[in-house]
């Protein structure tokens, strides 16, 4: 399977495009997900991935799935993790995320 890449405008005079693959960004949420000790990544397997990133009329969206450190405050947890996947993509990429999806699948005791 090849590498799927996400296509922005950028915003200068010459109306360029970028090509990032989605493996960059599904890496720099993986990064942000280990800085925080609240929330984990589940495991990967054969039903699908629990990261994924597409665009929309030049908006790009995660959907994430997380797994929440048991007796924490899920919507604070979910608040600081869309304010830093947010930071961490746009410090990066200088691609601003319209819509970052959490969805909280269980906890970890």
């Amino acid at each position: 399977m090849g590498n799927e890449y996400i296509n922005m405008n950028v915003q200068t005079n010459d109306n360029s495009k970028i090509a990032l693959s989605k493996v960059v960004f599904e890496a720099i949420i993986k990064s942000t997900l280990k800085e925080d000790s609240k929330a984990v990544l589940p495991e990967e397997n054969a039903l699908g991935k629990y990261v994924s990133v597409k665009t929309t009329d030049n908006n790009l969206s995660i959907n994430l799935d997380i797994k929440v450190k048991f007796g924490s405050n899920v919507n604070d947890v979910c608040e600081r993790l869309q304010e830093k996947i947010f930071q961490n993509i746009y410090q990066m990429t200088e691609i601003k995320c319209y819509f970052i999806d959490i969805h909280v699948i269980g906890f970890v005791f």
